[in-house]
């Protein structure tokens, strides 16, 4: 299946998408960086809140890597 979520990307807002295979192990297809002059309906501030501390990411040469 396909999902996305909000998360820091070298350090900018963005979106993930990502798959996850019968085993649970997530693969990343790719991100979008967001720009903070769009406009946030009260559903999406709250669902970065939640995503965003425990999503963070660089991208680096087309490799993820989590921050912790």
């Amino acid at each position: 299946m396909d999902y996305w979520c909000y998360a820091l990307i070298n350090n900018r807002l963005g979106e993930i998408y990502f798959t996850r295979n019968k085993n649970g192990e997530i693969h990343i297809d790719g991100h979008s960086y967001l720009y903070p002059h769009e406009r946030w309906t009260i559903r999406d501030a709250k669902e970065m809140q939640h995503d965003i501390p425990t999503n963070q990411f660089t991208y680096y040469r087309h490799h993820y890597r989590h921050v912790r």
